[in-house]
């Protein structure tokens, strides 16, 4: 069984490295003494190189920094680096360089198949979040200027999405007559901004709000 910890690098999968202890036991970060570096082929991963190094101590958070930059150097051709448990300093190393990072119990061919289904899952999850990042905004209806948004279902998709990333934009450079908007609250900054007439009325999914420009 795998649990992925972090995904920050996007595009095809590169390689794995994978860190055990001398035995060749998955192992926490702090008694790993080795790193096996595999590559993707037609027939399943195949390792390429084996790199024994000195285990890193628990010692400064400087030090830890330092050696865990090094160690890092000695990594070719991986993406994605797997161990039993990382955290602290040493994830925080690693994630700043953009490897994809898990934790595993144990190691095979299917575990790895395993990862890399995990992260084409998970860039797949991505790409729909961006594509709903970009198609997040408010849509003209059929009366010309004045347009709908529910801001409601578009944070229940995706709960990254806040009403300036959503609605700023529109705000600023679109003109209109009326945007009809569907949410939790009006949004504060919303409210506050005085180019704009609000009428709200509760219902059962939130708030109804009309937002018009104010007349001057």
């Amino acid at each position: 069984m795998w649990l992925n910890l972090t995904i920050e690098r996007g595009g095809d999968m590169g390689g794995i490295a994978v860190f055990t202890d001398e035995n060749g036991n998955m192992a926490n970060f702090y008694d790993c003494a080795r790193f096996n570096m595999y590559s993707k082929t037609e027939n399943g991963f195949k390792l390429q190189k084996t790199v024994e190094y000195e285990k890193i101590e628990p010692s400064s958070p400087l030090k830890i920094r330092r050696d865990t930059e090094a160690l890092i150097e000695l990594i070719e051709n991986c993406d994605t680096v797997a161990f039993k448990e990382i955290f602290g300093i040493p994830f925080s190393v690693f994630e700043m360089a953009g490897f994809k990072i898990f934790s595993i119990d144990y190691y095979s061919d299917e575990m790895l198949m395993g990862i890399e289904e995990d992260i084409e899952s998970l860039n797949d999850l991505k790409e729909k979040k961006e594509e709903m990042l970009n198609s997040a905004k408010p849509v003209e209806t059929d009366t010309p200027g004045v347009y709908y948004f529910d801001l409601l279902e578009i944070q229940a998709k995706c709960p990254e999405i806040s009403s300036k990333q959503a609605l700023k934009q529109f705000l600023d450079s679109t003109p209109f007559m009326e945007l009809r908007l569907v949410c939790a609250h009006i949004p504060p900054w919303i409210e506050k901004d005085t180019r704009f007439n609000i009428k709200s009325e509760k219902n059962d999914r939130g708030i109804y709000s009309v937002i018009t420009l104010r007349q001057c």
